[in-house]
């Protein structure tokens, strides 16, 4: 069976989104303006692609213990510099720690309320990286609260009930119009205040919910529009949503500015295909990232994700939880893994052989150690390691790499060139949980395209490849252990 595998460049669609954004309309006065000067003066540390840790401690809602109950002794074992040193063995460029989740629990030693941790997680984290040298950045909710003490501000629906994340996970939502808009502020002070440098702020479901009944809703879009709530139209809800978001995120950078937090840069969960859609949200929100997230947690997903990697103007990073669940329990065992070695490989390899970077996400015991996950991860960093110089700076080609094998639609091929080279990847899309067998695949390859790189080596081998030409194709033969890339250079 012949099995053709098309990889075409996608750089266009940037221009085409970027021609757009600059022939926009100004909002009105009273709407957030971006000031590009002052994001493109910030040194921007992030290159994609890179490996990045996602990590920290998160209680599951709903199990027959309470979350006082799951905070008693939690990381009675967490050790700030050895998990440092483990995710600088792994070869993360950074490393983002969770400081509030939905649920409104802090991290940190905040002042603004008393549902937080006894122990000051951030603290011991932020010293240990400033000694390691890894940069932190913090994963933080400024929409998504369910702190009981801010309940008096969440949001009800038409029906008068609490607007929640899901059913399974009951945890309400806020509003930026209301007051706990200053209580959020504040904890974003005290987090580019009191813990050193912080190179970013991860935010997650960063966006308003606008099927309420909330008057502080009503009234701040009221004040932007003047206009009732009740008779925005779909177009405007969007709007007033982008500049909610874009005037918060004006507010954290003022405190970025005058704390000197010359690093730390924004990004959002879904920004990355947010941006993509344009509109408000692109004019507003995503001219205010510095780089772009989505989360992915499987090959399909992160296959799917990591297209938009050369063609978005800012870098994309894509996320692989490696655990079964993001919850750590009550007990030290930590969450099984989701995937082999092999299987987390080939998952992180569809994504950062298309330009995108990879977070692979952990979950510790209740004591704060790791377990099959950190192995994993250091399998992945190894692996990323041998093949990263021909990732740096890789550029999409047009071409198409013909696989000759029965099975060969389990097979992706992306080719790309890098400085005066040309390197083709081939992933295994199909590895299975165990016992895994990697299998030789016959490669052909337009000669034409290739122009006089007639030498062809594995990445990180010296071995040469047996090439034979012909009818103008030259083929060759690998075998993707769960991947195989080919680095096509001339003779010297």
């Amino acid at each position: 069976m012949r099995f053709r595998v098309r990889y075409a460049q996608r750089v266009f669609v940037a221009a085409i989104l970027c021609g757009a954004m600059a022939g926009g309309q100004a909002f009105a006065a009273e709407a957030a303006t971006p000031d590009n000067s002052k994001n493109t003066a910030r040194p921007c540390w992030h290159k994609a692609p890179m490996l990045s840790i996602m990590t920290g401690f998160i209680y599951q809602p709903g199990m027959h213990y309470t979350i006082q109950q799951w905070m008693e002794n939690l990381g009675n074992e967490f050790n700030a510099d050895q998990w440092v040193k483990d995710f600088k063995e792994v070869g993360a460029d950074h490393v983002i720690f969770y400081d509030k989740w939905i649920d409104g629990l802090v991290f940190h030693d905040t002042k603004t309320t008393g549902f937080k941790t006894k122990r000051d997680f951030v603290r011991e984290l932020a010293a240990a990286c400033q000694r390691g040298g890894l940069p932190l950045v913090l994963y933080f909710n400024a929409v998504s609260d369910g702190n009981p003490e801010f309940n008096q501000w969440s949001l009800l629906d038409k029906q008068g009930r609490p607007i929640v994340f899901s059913r399974q996970w009951p945890t309400r939502y806020q509003t930026l119009h209301s007051p706990f808009r200053q209580k959020c502020l504040e904890q974003v002070r005290e987090l580019l205040s009191n813990y050193g440098p912080i190179h970013g702020i991860w935010h997650d479901i960063f966006r308003e919910r606008l099927n309420t009944t909330s008057q502080w809703t009503a009234d701040g879009y009221q004040k932007m529009f003047g206009e009732p709530f009740g008779k925005a139209s779909g177009a405007r809800l969007a709007e007033f949503n982008a500049r909610t978001l874009a005037g918060y995120l004006d507010e954290v950078e003022a405190i970025r500015r005058e704390q000197r937090q010359e690093h730390c840069l924004f990004t959002a969960n879904g920004s990355g295909s947010a941006f993509l859609a344009g509109g408000a949200w692109t004019d507003q929100v995503g001219t205010r990232l510095q780089y772009l997230f989505n989360e992915g947690h499987s090959f399909i997903k992160n296959e799917t994700l990591a297209r938009m990697a050369w063609a978005l103007p800012k870098p994309l990073d894509i996320n692989l939880l490696l655990n079964k669940s993001w919850f750590t329990p009550l007990n030290d065992v930590p969450p099984g893994p989701a995937y082999s070695d092999e299987q987390a490989i080939a998952a992180t390899a569809i994504a950062v052989c298309q330009g995108a970077g990879v977070t692979l996400a952990l979950t510790p015991g209740h004591d704060g150690r790791f377990g099959a996950d950190l192995q994993r991860a250091k399998a992945v960093g190894a692996w990323f390691r041998n093949i990263q110089p021909w990732l740096a700076n890789a550029q999409p080609a047009a071409d198409v790499a013909i696989v000759n094998t029965n099975d060969a639609a389990r097979y992706r091929s992306i080719f790309t060139k890098v400085g005066d080279a040309c390197v083709l990847h081939v992933i295994d899309a199909a590895v299975p949980a165990s016992n895994y067998q990697p299998a030789s695949v016959e490669i052909s390859l337009a000669a034409q395209q290739l122009g006089d790189r007639n030498q062809a080596t594995l990445a990180g081998s010296d071995k040469a490849l047996t090439l034979s030409e012909k009818d103008g194709r030259l083929s060759f033969v690998v075998q993707p252990n769960p991947v195989a890339t080919v680095v096509f250079k001339g003779r010297k």
